[in-house]
């Protein structure tokens, strides 16, 4: 998503706390290979790509690491307030509500939710 804005919007990255890779390749500026240990498996890469860090270290403005439990409140507030069934990448609203990123003075603040690969299973529990 980072690529389609290009530039026009400020993005701040989110990753579970356990499962920093994305964040780790950006300090370190080189590969780094982790396993999935984490409630979030869907956002924990096993290794960010080439082409995804080259967009990531061009584009984002910053990023935040999240608690595994703060994503998953924030996935069960979605779908019990809004019923809007979302995969574990509510991250980014996870950040928000817990308050690990807080907006500026006036920022106004997008959320990307995607529900296509959500478990009903885990989003159940």
């Amino acid at each position: 998503m980072a690529a389609q804005y290009d530039g026009s919007v400020r993005i701040i990255g989110v990753e579970p706390e356990r499962a920093p890779h994305c964040t780790q390749r950006l300090t370190r500026g080189g590969p780094v290979d982790g396993g999935r240990r984490h409630r979030c498996d869907l956002l924990g890469a096993r290794r960010i790509g080439d082409l995804c860090f080259d967009i990531c270290k061009r584009l984002l403005a910053g990023h935040v690491l999240v608690s595994d439990d703060a994503i998953a409140s924030a996935q069960r507030l979605l779908w019990r307030r809004f019923r809007i069934a979302v995969e574990l990448e509510a991250a980014a609203l996870a950040a928000l509500l817990s308050g690990v990123y807080m907006p500026g003075h006036n920022e106004r603040v997008g959320v990307l939710l995607c529900g296509g690969n959500v478990d009903l299973a885990t989003l159940a529990s």
